[in-house]
């Protein structure tokens, strides 16, 4: 194994200079694994390992990811190490995460990444439902009740004098108790209450923990190292930027705050202090005992709560997702929203925003009043009257009462829904994206030539401009939008023209064209 020496150490060096330069200790134990997944790789493959073959032993363990992962949606079970199922997204973070190494270690050019089948996916967004949209948001209030009803009930007086067991109770009427009897007599080292009312305590800071990561929308790393400051608040749209005191006049935001949460956060701040009056941690955590990068936040003692009282538990990651799908519901704009939420507005697009079909739907009801009002006010009127919108008796639909287009000649078809002329020329009259209304207006197109035919006042004075062929140039017009729109339509037009030719005529128009050519 020697010849693997200096590959070894030059991974090392590598690694140190990562942690030198701050990458978290997570961070580099997760590098170390990967790498630990890679040399056993190497080893049950007898492959021969340096420096100088590392990147072709690389390319042969993605490859074997490769394959891994497309027999492993075939749900059979693995030869090697017999695990069961092994995810795109997993292979393409393990390679990432050497690839990057090896990049760093040759001064490649290129990504090595790149020479695998290892690409990072796009996750495809499905749309929100109406009614799993306010199951969520139902969801979210109901935890976050509970965890001001926990804020509220733990208060000094109960964790440090309160008899135990101390019944919770929740407004939705729920309740737990906290504390057991037995363990109220060992105090532990270090501190002035004892264990079972250090986990009373606990459970209060999980709970103040997880509603600062609501409030301020910082990930759970920066709220678990948040240092105790004295801290200065800056009014600043609807809430407050929050500076160390020291640096109130140009220092840099901490944090951001609604305004309804000020109160809450200056009796934790006044809380807090009573049980780690020596800890600089904004959130601590017994023992007091000083914690390493690899600290965890996971809330396991609120989980196990949510769980006696069948309440969903909404960790730290959908909190802050719900909180920005709030904030650009409430204010429709993703660059406020971005701003808030503190990230650039591609990220907000990209990573948090939730496509969300109630959303969907207002901003397509706000879309045609503004640029529809008249058709936005019919369908007021109906949904009042309790009716239905009527049908137009010409090609296309009806949104509303006759009223003829201010462009119109005088000498057009008055709409008065009985001509079926007059439609094309009226306000409420509305064209349908679909082909039964092209062969119809195609239809309808041959009929008014077969009027034109046949009037003699047209053929007498050709200059003076008619119903008949007005509604004709009124139905060319249209066609022609709809063939020069896009190739679906166009393909639409084609198909009406050759039917219409071939003497199958559109059904609300059939029988009069027969009629008028003598067919019957």
């Amino acid at each position: 194994m020697m010849e693997r020496l200096e590959l070894v150490t030059v991974l090392h060096e590598h690694i140190c200079e990562l942690t030198a330069a701050g990458k978290p200790r997570s961070g580099t134990l997760s590098i170390i694994s990967v790498i630990r997944a890679f040399f056993k790789f190497v080893d049950e493959d007898g492959l021969f390992l340096t420096l100088e073959t590392l990147e072709k032993c690389y390319l042969e363990w993605a490859a074997s990811m490769v394959h891994r992962v497309r027999t492993s949606r075939t749900a059979t079970k693995r030869n090697r190490g017999g695990t069961y199922g092994f995810s795109h997204s997993s292979g393409h973070t393990m390679a990432s995460s050497l690839g990057s190494l090896i990049d760093t270690i040759f001064n490649r050019a290129t990504n090595i990444l790149q020479h695998t089948g290892l690409r990072a996916l796009k996750r495809r967004k499905s749309a929100v439902g109406v009614q799993a949209e306010k199951q969520s948001l139902s969801d979210t209030f109901e935890f976050g009740h509970m965890l001001q009803d926990i804020c509220d009930a733990l208060t000094i007086d109960v964790i440090t004098t309160a008899p135990v067991p101390v019944e919770i109770k929740l407004r939705t009427g729920k309740s737990f108790v906290l504390g057991n009897p037995i363990l109220d007599h060992s105090i532990a080292a270090g501190s002035t209450i004892s264990i079972t009312r250090q986990m009373m305590a606990s459970i209060r800071i999980e709970a103040e923990l997880e509603m600062f990561i609501a409030q301020t929308g910082i990930n759970t790393k920066q709220a678990v190292d948040a240092e105790l400051r004295h801290f200065f608040y800056v009014s600043h749209l609807d809430g407050y930027q929050v500076k160390d005191h020291k640096n109130r006049r140009g220092g840099a935001v901490l944090f951001e705050i609604f305004k309804d949460y000020k109160s809450h956060f200056e009796r934790y701040l006044a809380w807090r202090r009573r049980f780690f009056p020596e800890s600089n941690r904004l959130f601590s955590f017994f023992p007091t005992r000083s914690r390493g990068d690899g600290f965890r936040f996971t809330g396991w003692r609120l989980r196990n709560i949510c769980a006696e009282l069948d309440i969903p538990f909404v960790g730290p990651r959908m909190l802050r997702n719900t909180r920005v799908n709030w904030l650009l519901h409430e204010s429709g704009s993703p660059e406020v929203t971005a701003e808030m939420a503190q990230h650039t507005k591609e990220t907000l697009i990209q990573v948090y925003h939730k496509p969300s079909l109630q959303r969907a739907i207002a901003e397509s009801n706000n879309f045609w009043a503004e640029y529809d009002p008249h058709a936005d006010e019919a369908r007021f009127a109906s949904k009042k009257d309790n009716q239905s919108p009527q049908p137009a008796v010409g090609p296309g639909s009806c949104v509303g009462e006759p009223q003829k287009n201010d462009e119109a000649p005088s000498e057009a078809p008055e709409p008065d829904c009985m001509k079926k002329g007059g439609c094309l020329w009226c306000k409420s009259h509305r064209d349908i994206d679909i082909f039964a209304y092209v062969w119809s207006l195609a239809t309808f197109r041959h009929l008014k030539m077969i009027e034109i035919s046949k009037a003699t006042l047209y053929i007498q004075k050709a200059d003076k401009p008619v119903a008949a062929r007005l509604t004709l140039e009124k139905i060319d017009s249209r066609l022609k939008w709809f063939e020069d729109s896009n190739k679906t339509r166009k393909e639409w037009v084609d198909e009406a023209n050759v039917l219409v030719g071939a003497g199958e005529y559109h059904p609300d128009y059939g029988d009069l064209i027969d009629f008028l050519e003598g067919r019957r």
